[in-house]
């Protein structure tokens, strides 16, 4: 008894290491492939960098680095020189040349050339053994939106599908989607809204009465160059004057507000403005440097009321 006891305890040892090794090698299979850093920057853009803005500028990212988990990750090519190629996502571009490569050459990877074009960067890369933990940083590379004017559209740079290179990096997921879904992000890119530079009538005065307030009263708001509402830029206090553009007569109530990050935070909303005269009329906002807004013209109908103890009045005069 004794005896088949512990043969019995054998094989519950052993069948327990079995299945722990079965385990590690099926978790290191599923965990198996190159582990990207992307770019750490805050890549939330301002849209006045972008190649359509008045004072177009590139933004250099940090380093993209691209490392073993194993050392087999990147496979070898065998003695000849493989091509990994990275995609901006639609709507952005590389500044050709931005960027330098570096890598240890006492490993396994050698590198041949690396090329960056407006939507690439393609690097040939040449993997002699499997016997080290390689990794290859890529250092300044510089970005750029196409247009200021598409702002919360995040994208990444990506292998695509379409020209992925024909380097075999274990791990990395390979994308058709043009903004990068899907696929290994390198880094993700964004825009956001510029600087405030501009007053616009959101809301504008439709049809009034004289001596009445406004039925629909004019709402402003700041945008940047490109109209993307913003309160980049504002003070804490930014005053905003309304007054009348064209048209004769005179305008009552609040018509001075603070539209700054302390007061309407890029938005002012009216809900007492009136006109004393009949007639076609304008509006015109102002505030510092913010280019002014104007409004539509709209017309002002006499009131109602007094048209009528007018004729009246004339009436009356008639008889006497």
């Amino acid at each position: 008894m004794k005896t088949i006891i512990q043969f019995t305890i054998g094989q519950a040892t052993a069948k327990l290491a079995a299945s722990f090794m079965l385990s590690f090698f099926f978790l290191s299979a599923v965990f198996a492939g190159v582990i990207v850093s992307p770019a750490a920057t805050n890549t939330s853009i301002s849209a006045d960098k972008a190649a359509n803005a008045f004072a177009p500028e590139f933004t250099k990212l940090d380093d993209i680095i691209i490392r073993e988990a194993r050392n087999d990750d990147f496979a070898s090519s065998n003695g000849s020189f493989r091509t990994l190629i990275l995609t901006a996502p639609v709507g952005w571009i590389f500044r050709p040349a931005s960027a330098q490569l570096f890598y240890d050459n006492r490993g396994d990877v050698r590198i041949a050339s690396m090329t960056v074009d407006g939507t690439t960067v393609a690097i040939s890369v040449g993997v002699t053994a499997t016997r080290n933990l390689d990794a290859i940083t890529i250092k300044g590379l510089e970005v750029q939106a196409l247009d200021g004017a598409s702002i919360n559209c995040p994208g990444k740079i990506h292998r695509s599908s379409i020209n992925p290179g024909t380097a075999r990096f274990n791990g990395i997921k390979i994308t058709s989607v043009t903004d990068g879904s899907g696929g290994t992000a390198f880094a993700t890119l964004d825009q956001t809204s510029g600087s405030a530079t501009k007053l616009v009538f959101s809301t504008k005065p439709g049809q009034a009465v004289a001596g009445t307030i406004l039925d629909q009263q004019p709402v402003l708001v700041t945008q940047d160059q490109f109209g993307n509402a913003t309160t980049t830029g504002l003070r804490s206090v930014q005053q905003v004057k309304i007054k009348l553009a064209s048209g004769t007569g005179s305008l009552a109530g609040t018509l001075v507000f603070n539209i700054g990050t302390a007061g309407g935070n890029g938005i002012v909303v009216c809900d007492n403005i009136q006109l004393n005269n009949p007639g076609t009329k304008k509006l015109i906002a102002t505030s510092g440097d913010l280019t002014f807004a104007v409004t539509n013209e709209f017309s002002v109908s006499e009131d109602e009321m007094s048209t009528l103890v007018d004729e009246e009045n004339a009436d009356w005069i008639c008889r006497l």
